[in-house]
């Protein structure tokens, strides 16, 4: 908490950090400690959940003064694991999020596709049930009505009125949250995004819309690669040539500094609910088109990329 106070305030020391994070180095040495306090953790997780306990009507109390209604598309990033303090199973939390939007709403979880990288392609399977964001979407892909899209990167699941519509073109996409895809569909649809146990430093994934809204027209010089995807779905075989935001931009982001700075322009609302932090964005299309501006107009205090102006078009 002191360090996200800290980044949120001084960008530069997150940049710092980033930089000491995405070295070799340090990569070798985190996944030697993760492998060894794993066991550790999850026994400190177990005694947290058993500890603080949430009365599940009054959390729906307050995720329900936020504004949304029968009728919306709803984006929703959730950590189950830090839900567990409300004694509901997966299915009763997406019961209860179907029924937030009604059935004239649509409810859109992100199912990120998991890929095997041969050679100079990476190979996805788009008939798999398996996904990496957790368990409400692992569940939720797998339940009657509900569609899971073909695009092999940063996959969106949706139930509901828009479900089929927002991945009708997904097959001309060329960026991983730009045109044809169903996350600009959701923006250009005024979405509502509810995060649920989660970070939105961390999980705030449509502000990735901009840049791929933008393209090539995003002013930071070699921003994009082009990555080929070969797909596999009902023994068919579907090629994707997609341009995807670098790895090494990771250590130019200042993520702590943009969720204080879209608080402060109340485009993002997060507190805890109980133990859970529940954070909320009431317009994406705004949200983005707030980012596309800061970039536009080269505003250092509403750009999240940090980088020397000598890589700036």
């Amino acid at each position: 908490m002191i360090l996200k106070k800290i980044f949120s305030s001084f960008p530069i020391f997150e940049l710092l950090a980033r930089r000491i994070i995405y070295s070799k180095v340090f990569i070798c040495l985190h996944k030697l400690y993760k492998s060894t306090s794993a066991q550790k953790s999850t026994k400190s997780n177990k005694k947290k959940c058993a500890a603080k306990k949430i009365d599940p009507n009054l959390f729906f109390k307050e995720i329900n003064k936020l504004g949304i209604k029968h009728g919306d598309i709803l984006i929703v990033h959730s950590s189950y694991e830090n839900l567990k303090s409300l004694s509901l199973t997966p299915v009763e939390i997406i019961d209860y999020l179907k029924d937030l939007v009604g059935p004239s709403g649509t409810l859109v979880l992100p199912a990120f596709r998991v890929s095997v990288k041969k050679g100079d392609f990476h190979m996805v399977d788009l008939d798999s049930k398996q996904v990496s964001t957790g368990m409400l979407p692992s569940l939720f892909v797998r339940m009657k009505g509900v569609i899971h899209g073909k695009f092999p990167v940063n996959t969106l699941s949706a139930f509901g009125k828009y479900a089929k519509i927002m991945f009708s073109d997904e097959i001309n996409a060329k960026f991983v949250h730009g045109e044809n895809t169903a996350w600009d569909f959701c923006v250009n649809n005024n979405a509502k995004i509810l995060m649920l146990g989660t970070d939105p430093s961390r999980t705030l994934t449509a502000i990735h819309c901009a840049e791929d809204k933008m393209g090539l027209k995003w002013p930071i010089k070699g921003w994009f690669e082009k990555v080929s995807y070969k797909c596999t779905s009902n023994s068919a075989l579907l090629n994707f040539n997609v341009f995807v935001r670098k790895r090494t931009w990771a250590k130019y982001m200042v993520s702590e500094y943009r969720t204080k700075v879209l608080i402060r322009e109340k485009l993002l609302i997060s507190n805890l609910v109980g133990n859970i932090q529940v954070s909320y964005v009431g317009d994406s299309k705004k949200l983005v088109q707030f980012i596309i501006d800061g970039v536009n107009t080269k505003n250092k205090k509403n750009m999240f990329f940090w980088v020397s102006k000598r890589r700036i078009n």
